[in-house]
């Protein structure tokens, strides 16, 4: 073997693509080599015609040492070097590092690598050293595979250094390149990051998946099943619009193999396309909603293809047949007893990935990628009609559009957003996360190229992906979807039960663990002996051969590899502190020894933890093989009630006005339902719940209060305290302003108020829980006399399961049927705030300097069915509507919860609807072209909705500034409307720059203001006036004024509003920023006029509320008469229809 092809065998161990291009390319003829005075090679090569120097003439021995010197080793794990010259210096770092780190070399000139690799020995340094050499500055894709492995090295710490002698030649290509490698590194901490946090979540869902791994059939028989056919992998991102509708033609969709993430199965089904495959594979139980409604008939010819560490609420969701990925982790757990061939898929980072590797398992080429965006194409998350639409589909109303969700669903990520190029080449956002993933997408796509296979990108937006073939859909299944139909595989039938022989197996894991954490503690016994011996090389040595036997005993045990696996965060920290030692300059052998010691001490308190924990883990999944109804959202046991410890004194406190809801829409707690009233109703139902200690009446009517329970029995400590009515009432106007227009949603006030914002005064509860010694209080309405006590239970529960993350816990459930448990640490927060922010709303949103994600994904959220959810109604007995719902139900509802109560309450909504017996809740006026004449309309259609609905709100639409809306607040002001919300253009300022303060001082509750953009451009574009500055002074005026008399809320709220299009999408994101902390609230509203963009369809039971809930008053001044001459037409009385309905 000649010294070329012993130097490129050892390279391609870690550089295979550039050992490939150095073995096709020829080498530089004119590079000189020669041998320097400290004996190292040196050399040149010809640039422009004379010599440039490779290394250091004289001495390249003491450059590389400088420049090695130059680094901190200790902080730096990964060394990335531009320019590989003769590679003395890389030779020297990677020496120095050994394999406690890795040096990256940037080096375009192949020709010039071959020269070198043809004369240089460089197989030692390749052979025992992490040496990775790059030639390409931008490929994300060769960096991602060449770094594949090492991400723990690179989470250690990088440094960037210049060989001197390269840097002039390199020239810009060394800035792309670290552009590049960043990139790349950024993506491997984030795969690091997301591992550490999700390894125990994992391992739970391991344990709640263990009985259905070993029982279902895995993807074996499914390798080359397609082979040579196209697949087309079906992604959830927003351009997935575009072409998904060719799937829908039969002899398209049988020549081809559909695999589609879980997210948009619903999507498809719904448009008549049936995927082959649906894969899943997240952790968390709120993926159940890809699923709601599903029956086995819908899902006919559908196979779930599941990885094991996904969350089994989504297996027991499912209603088909199922495949489960083979895992090596479960294979372990379950032994070779019960293991089978299952068949495995790399791992993957998203679902997307997993359909990706499904496809290639079946053999498919080429793959075809559609609504694989990666990216927010037109700022959208997620495709028109995604599940998550409808899982939102109850917080949407005049001040929270789809619209504006999608696009603070991105803003939630703005700490990780980055931009790239899309398709065409223009700027798009991705973020931090997504971009991770298209780093594994490229290093998979560049991997398949080298092995002849085929990518296209047909995703029709997007950013731009290295490695695929773009191409239109249309063009692709024209090319790729031919021959004959295609049948693959289906899934067999679970085997038979093997429950009492994988309860032996866990049963012998769990003991196993208790021998584990008995050999710990008499390591680290022996270990404390030790460090006290330091220097006694006879006692330490004895001490020693009585601890190596245990090492073999544990490396025999099949839970240590398992309690290893569960104890990523402890094998990080054992590396980091290795690595420290390794690189150490040590004053004594005695020193090093110590470190050593307490290395090792540190290492046997990790496993001991982890076996401690493993333990756990396995008598929940033991315990749950027995009794399969009892599995959490982890798919794992729930401790009963009884047996999680009371470390919080948790009570419920109510606020009881007798006369007004927490709305203050008038409403009489003394009203009697089927023998009681309601506030004795709400204390029953409550009083049914386990974890609340006591309740607590805070009321400025306490003689009332303790009249109307007079003949309740108080099964709960009660008290009742006298508070003074001013400031809940100043707190509770501010809330009425913002949540009046969007009563039924649990979250969808202005700035995103929740109807926990509803039920408490900060500095009221927090006193009231200081006094009291109360940890957390249980927030509910004195007239939510239908809440469900089980869902209140594990409410607290899982307050009290983490109470540092769990500070305030919540549900999705219909307003009016669970309230939130909030520690008492939340409500003083709260007490010292005011403003806009001083909300729950704030707490769970989203804000520019502190962006976060949404809280319903994660665990102070507790999972609700869509039942309990999308209700779509508000379950409080100061709802008009609702007490027309319960007036049906009937004495024996009384005893539902949960949801056989949910379902009947929607069983009767929907009665309701389809008899048109519901009261609209908002009247909406359109003033254009009104004249004098109008107002006896108006003014009658107030008073026909009022004598129904005494807590109607208006809407006053005054886009053209005709003024005549001051006219209109005053009739609706006397006749006591709910709320009043006005909609100006800022069109309106330009006769009149005070009109905002005008409306701030007739104590309006929301302002509109419709703006044309937020860029200069736009305005100018939009020919807009007035000014933009002059506008933006007319806001300030106005918000200057409103501070000056904000106590805890704001009464009046201004709501900046910008329609959505394509003109104007550079400006969403400095709007919605700018607009929020400004004024504390802002919305992004559909396309309202033609383009590209077209409206988001709403969920059908938001437009089905919205048809109900919101009436149309709209005056028409244009009739011709049969003889020619213009009359007035009868004011038309129009109800929104389902127009933007899916």
């Amino acid at each position: 073997m000649d010294l070329l092809e012993r130097n490129l065998r050892l390279l391609q161990m870690r550089s295979p693509l550039t050992a490939k291009a150095i073995a096709q390319t020829l080498p530089r003829t004119d590079m000189t080599l020669t041998r320097a005075a400290d004996g190292l090679v040196t050399g040149t090569i010809i640039e422009e015609g004379s010599p440039r120097q490779l290394a250091s003439l004289r001495g390249p021995a003491l450059e590389a040492k400088r420049l090695a010197d130059s680094v901190d080793l200790k902080q730096s794990a990964l060394v990335a070097v531009r320019g590989f010259g003769l590679g003395h210096h890389v030779q020297e770092l990677s020496t120095r590092l050994g394999r406690n780190g890795v040096v990256i070399c940037f080096e375009p000139d192949v020709a010039m690598l071959r020269a070198l690799l043809e004369r240089v020995d460089f197989a030692a340094m390749f052979s025992r050293f992490n040496v990775v050499i790059v030639t390409t500055a931008d490929d994300t894709g060769a960096m991602s595979d060449a770094l594949h492995g090492l991400e723990g090295l690179i989470a250690a710490g990088v440094a960037i250094v210049d060989h001197p002698a390269s840097k002039s030649r390199l020239g810009e290509a060394s800035e792309t390149f670290a552009k590049t490698l960043l990139t790349v590194i950024q993506a491997a901490r984030t795969n690091v990051v997301t591992t550490l946090v999700q390894v125990e979540q994992t391992m739970m869902n391991y344990m709640g998946n263990v009985h259905t791994y070993a029982a279902c059939p895995g993807i074996a028989d499914l390798e080359n099943a397609a082979k040579g056919r196209t697949a087309v992998v079906v992604a959830a991102g927003p351009s997935l619009r575009k072409n998904i509708e060719q799937l829908r033609s039969p002899p398209v969709r049988e020549r081809v193999v559909v695999i589609a993430v879980q997210t948009v199965l619903k999507q498809l089904l719904a448009m008549g396309i049936k995927p082959d495959y649906v894969c899943a594979l997240d952790y968390h139980e709120i993926s159940t909603r890809f699923y709601e409604g599903l029956t086995a008939a819908d899902v006919e010819g559908v196979t779930l293809v599941v990885e094991p560490k996904a969350s089994p609420a989504i297996i027991r969701a499912f209603p088909g047949k199922i495949r489960c990925v083979g895992d090596d982790v479960l294979d372990r757990m379950i032994g070779s007893q019960l293991a089978k061939p299952m068949g495995e898929l790399p791992p993957g980072a998203t679902v997307a990935h997993l359909c990706y590797y499904l496809a290639r398992h079946l053999g498919c080429d080429p793959v075809v990628l559609i609504g694989q965006d990666l990216g927010f194409t037109d700022h959208q998350y997620y495709s028109p009609g995604a599940a998550i639409h409808q899982v939102w589909a109850s917080e949407l109303g005049p001040f929270r559009t789809l619209e504006t969700l999608e696009f603070e669903r991105i803003m939630r990520m703005r700490g990780w957003l980055r931009k790239l190029k899309d398709v065409s080449d223009k700027p798009i956002f991705t973020d931090e996360q997504m971009h991770t993933y298209l780093m594994q997408f490229e290093r998979d796509f560049m991997r398949d190229v080298e092995r002849g296979l085929t990518t296209i990108d047909a995703t029709e937006g997007g950013v731009r992906k290295q490695h695929t073939t773009p191409m239109t859909l249309a063009d692709a299944l024209a090319a790729h979807a031919t021959g004959d139909a295609i049948r693959v595989p289906v899934a067999a039938n679970r085997i038979a039960s093997t429950r009492e022989a994988m309860e032996q197996r866990l049963t012998k894991l769990h003991n196993e663990c208790s021998t584990l954490m008995d050999l710990c503690d008499s390591t680290m016994s022996d270990l404390t002996q030790m460090k006290g011996l330091i220097g006694n090389t006879a006692k330490v040595n004895a001490i020693i051969e009585r601890i190596q036997p245990r090492g073999a005993t544990v490396q025999k045990l099949d839970s240590h590899w398992l309690v290893q696996r569960l104890s990523q965060n402890g094998q990080l920290k054992r590396f980091k502190a290795d690595r420290d030692i390794a690189l150490s300059t040590h004053s004594s052998v005695w020193d090093e020894q110590r470190l050593r010691i307490e290395r090792d001490f540190i290492n046997m308190e990790i496993l001991r933890a982890g076996a401690t924990r493993m333990q756990e883990l396995l008598s929940d999944a033991i315990a749950s093989g027995r009794d399969e109804s009892a599995t959490s959202r982890t798919g794992i046991r729930v401790s009963s009630l009884d047996e999680l410890p009371p470390i919080r004194k948790v009570a419920a406190c109510i606020w009881v006005d007798v006369d007004r809801g927490n709305l203050l829409t008038p409403r009489d707690l003394s009203q009697r339902i089927d023998g009681k009233n309601v506030l004795s109703r709400t204390l029953s139902r409550l009083e049914a719940c386990e974890h609340i200690e006591s309740i607590v009446l805070m009321s400025p009517h306490a003689g009332r209060v303790a009249e109307l329970l007079r003949d309740h029995v108080l099964l709960k400590p009660t008290e009742i305290v006298e508070l003074p009515v001013s400031r809940m009432h100043e707190r509770l106007t501010g809330v009425k302003a913002s949540r009046i227009f969007q009563r039924s949603s649990w979250r969808g006030g202005i700035n995103a108020l929740t109807v926990f914002d509803e039920l408490f005064e900060p500095q009221l509860l927090a006193k009231v829980m200081q006094e009291r010694e109360i940890d957390a209080a249980v927030l509910v309405g004195a007239d939510w006399c239908v809440i469900d006590a089980n869902l209140v239970d594990q409410t607290i529960a899982r307050y009290r399961s983490d109470p540092v993350q769990n500070r305030l816990t919540f549900s999705q459930a219909a307003v009016g049927l669970c309230g939130c448990v909030i520690d008492r640490s939340i409500a003083e927060d709260l007490a010292r705030a005011k403003g806009p922010w001083a909300t729950i709303g704030a707490v769970l949103g989203y804000h520019p300097h502190a962006p976060k994600g949404d809280p319903i994904a994660k665990d102070p959220c507790v999972k609700v069915s869509p039942a309990v959810r999308d209700v779509m109604l508000r379950c409080v007995w100061d709802d008009i509507n609702f007490q027309r719902v319960w007036s049906r139900m009937g004495e024996d509802a009384w005893t539902l919860q949960g949801d056989a109560l949910a379902s009947a309450l929607r069983v009767q909504h929907d009665a309701c609807v389809a008899e048109n017996s519901f009261v609209a809740e908002i009247l909406d006026i359109n003033l254009e072209r009104l004249t004098a004449d109008d107002m006896p309309v108006i003014v009658r259609e107030l008073r026909r909705l009022m004598q129904s609905q005494p807590a109607l709100a208006v809407t006053i639409r005054d886009q053209a500034g005709s003024g005549a809306w001051q006219i209109v607040v005053d009739a609706a002001r006397s006749l006591h409307v709910a709320g009043i919300h006005i909609r100006f253009s800022q069109v309106v300022l330009s006769d009149d720059a005070t009109v905002l303060l005008d409306a701030l001082d007739m104590h309006i509750d929301a302002i509109s203001l419709d703006l044309p953009g937020d860029s200069q451009r736009s305005w100018e574009v939009a020919q807009a006036m007035p000014s933009r500055e002059a506008t933006w002074e007319a806001v300030q005026a106005f918000l200057d004024e409103r501070a000056k008399r904000i106590v805890s809320l704001p009464h009046t709220w201004l709501v900046p509003r910008m329609a959505k299009h394509e003109t104007t999408l550079d400006d969403l994101d400095s709007f919605f920023d700018r607009w929020l902390l400004t004024a504390g609230a802002c919305v992004i509203d559909p396309p309202q006029r033609a383009g590209r963009i077209e409206p988001l369809p709403l969920p059908r039971d938001a437009a089905c509320r919205d048809a109900w809930a919101i009436h149309h008053l709209q005056l028409q001044h244009t009739t011709i008469a049969a003889s020619g001459a213009a009359q007035r037409s009868l004011p038309a009385f129009t109800t929104a229809g389902l127009e933007r309905a899916i």
